[in-house]
């Protein structure tokens, strides 16, 4: 597959992937309070098809083609481990240790090396994503 088809096709995913991600989230309940928990996750898909819709049309544009190495390699596989790891772990433990594992296991594995980015980055951005969903958006992480 060339670099202008496979622009193509992978916006195209990332555009069904955002009406399906909108469709969910917007089913999701309403509070009579500050933001539905829907918002963030709508938002998100949105800039998401938005983001598909702009590489279609760059793939489109495109004239030359040129080939690309494969699509699924080690890395991208090893990420995807990792994210649906977090997501199993945030059925068995907190919320904020999960995100830290993640983070963390993300960071080293992409390799940081540094012990004090791979305390204070984990650290600062698990803090701000629960200050973000629980006083921003008022809503509750278990």
């Amino acid at each position: 597959m060339h670099m202008r088809d496979q622009d193509i096709t992978m916006g195209i995913g990332l555009v069904l992937l955002s009406v399906m991600g909108v469709g969910f989230s917007i089913q999701l309940p309403n509070d009579d309070f500050g933001l539905s928990p829907g918002f963030y996750p709508t938002f998100l898909f949105a800039c998401l098809g938005v983001c598909g819709l702009i590489l279609v049309w760059q793939g489109w544009r495109r004239s030359e083609k040129v080939p690309l190495p494969s699509f699924l390699n080690k890395r991208l596989l090893t990420i995807i481990v990792l994210l649906f790891s977090y997501i199993f772990l945030l059925q068995l433990i907190h919320f904020r240790a999960a995100t830290f594992l993640f983070v963390l296991f993300t960071m080293y594995f992409l390799g940081t090396r540094k012990p004090v980015l791979l305390i204070l980055v984990p650290a600062s951005s698990t803090f701000i994503i629960y200050w973000l969903f629980v006083y921003v958006f008022k809503t509750a992480i278990v």
